[in-house]
């Protein structure tokens, strides 16, 4: 016969492991009475409604429902009450202590008796606000999602269960993992499974007899191992939680899972084996993908021009300052191309904005086919204007590419009866090219290929002029 000292020590030992995997959960864990009086919850249920433990403790969970929410959550607690089983989850809204509404899904079972009485309800409550967030936050809520794992605390209270029987103590356990909306298993330390709960049982669609009692790698087949190293190896050795990013075979296609291992202590305190949690995050991976193909797509945007799609002033300027910088140290040549659409004013007077804007896309589209080297680089400079650099290219070579230019427009034949110079579309291009020194910034490039622009304006337009660009030193 078991003596009651061992009896009230093994009480103990259980309602311990019992309080540990309640506090150690992500989602909130709360017990009311059958009036929703708060009897016992976890530090999350806190952290989700913003209440501290004292506060919560003179409450009811009416208190914290939002009024337009209070008839389903009541009608949750008939239901499990009815059933006598877990009710299906909820989604309703807290009122937080800091008046902030939080969104949450809920579920509930009713708490029985040694007699199998119901004494009051018990179950899990997530924060989902984050889904419920607008566009505009959705990025701040992604920060908060990539901290989600936190480190696990040692047990902190001792569960008020030395008067119940220990068998109680394991269905209540069993109730826990049974109304959490993650998958669970318990694992001991030859990787055995030797407790699952209902949502892993979905996750896994297998029987419980088919899961209890095997190895976990069998089950998984690898899925459980991070870095090819088990993570009851990795807890056994370093006694810590484990947090990593899963895939786990769901309705024949590969979900991303949140996985948490932490270590399973014994009745003397001692590692026994692993409780494994497993969190679907499909959606927060689909959130972090669209926002960072929002991201991608901002950051094109920011670098092309909108009408003739090629690169901007902006991207320009950059790419000119990198080039500089690069030929620099290799003591090369580097040659810019400013070109203008002659007579484009008049052009938009005559044949309309509409006709304009489709006159410079093609004439874009002829300067990046013109400009053949993968090195050199085209963008709209800014109105009619163009710009080519040519790095590693002489004023020789720089005023032939121009040339090619002027001829590829020219060939456009697009009809330009206002044109003083000629009766299609025609550039006038000016070439300037340099050996960059240190100690100089690309401005002076830009500056000799712009003079030489006027100047071929000055000559007749449809023409190309070049220059050398001349350091101040050099005139000394």
């Amino acid at each position: 016969m078991i003596s009651p000292d061992v009896a009230n020590s093994e009480l103990t030992a259980r309602g311990k492991k019992l309080s540990a995997i309640i506090q150690e959960h992500e989602d909130g864990y709360y017990e009311i009475d059958l009036t929703g009086k708060f009897i016992y919850f976890n530090r999350a249920m806190e952290q989700i409604s913003g209440y501290t433990a004292n506060e919560l403790m003179t409450m009811s969970s009416s208190d914290l429902v939002a009024p337009e929410n209070l008839a389903t959550a009541q009608q949750m607690f008939q239901d499990a009450l009815k059933k006598g089983t877990t009710a299906q989850f909820v989604e309703i809204s807290f009122q937080k202590k800091s008046g902030q509404a939080a969104f949450v899904k809920m579920t509930a079972a009713p708490i029985r008796d040694t007699q199998g009485e119901s004494t009051g309800f018990h179950g899990f409550v997530r924060d989902i606000t984050a889904q419920h967030i607008s566009d505009e936050q959705q990025k701040d809520a992604q920060a908060q999602l990539d901290v989600i794992h936190t480190s696990l605390e040692e047990a902190v209270a001792e569960a008020n269960v030395k008067a119940v029987e220990a068998e109680i103590a394991n269905i209540e356990l069993n109730q826990i993992f049974n109304t959490s909306l993650d998958g669970m298993w318990i694992l001991d330390l030859e990787r055995n499974v030797i407790r699952v709960n209902d949502t892993m049982i979905r996750i896994l669609e297998l029987p419980k007899e088919e899961i209890e009692g095997r190895k976990c790698y069998d089950i998984l087949a690898g899925h459980c191992c991070l870095n090819q190293e088990c993570t009851v190896k990795q807890i056994k050795r370093k006694k810590v939680p484990i947090l990593a990013d899963i895939e786990l075979p769901v309705r024949g296609q590969s979900a991303p899972f949140s996985l948490t291992a932490t270590p399973f202590y014994g009745i003397e305190s001692d590692l026994v084996g692993v409780l494994e949690n497993f969190r679907d995050i499909t959606e927060r991976k689909q959130a972090e993908e669209t926002l960072q193909q929002a991201n991608d797509e901002l950051k094109r945007l920011a670098t092309i021009d909108g009408l003739t799609n090629i690169a901007n002033r902006r991207t320009l300027d950059e790419r000119l300052e990198n080039e500089w910088r690069r030929i620099t140290r290799e003591k090369g040549d580097l040659s810019l191309i400013i070109c203008d659409v002659d007579f484009f004013k008049k052009y938009n007077d005559a044949y309309g904005h509409q006709e304009g804007d489709e006159c410079l896309k093609s004439v874009a589209q002829a300067l990046e086919a013109a400009v053949r080297r993968p090195a050199d680089f085209v963008a709209r400079y800014g109105g009619e204007e163009f710009a080519a650099i040519l790095p590693n290219t002489d004023l020789e070579g720089a005023a032939c590419v121009a040339e090619n230019i002027r001829r590829t427009v020219m060939d456009l034949e697009i009809e330009h009866q206002s044109s003083e110079t000629a009766a299609v579309v025609t550039l006038s291009l000016g070439v300037a090219t340099v050996q960059p020194k240190v100690g100089h910034i690309p401005e002076i490039l830009l500056t000799t290929a712009d003079q030489a622009l006027y100047r071929a304006k000055e000559a007749g337009r449809n023409r190309v002029v070049s220059n050398n660009v001349i350091f101040p030193e050099d005139n000394n």
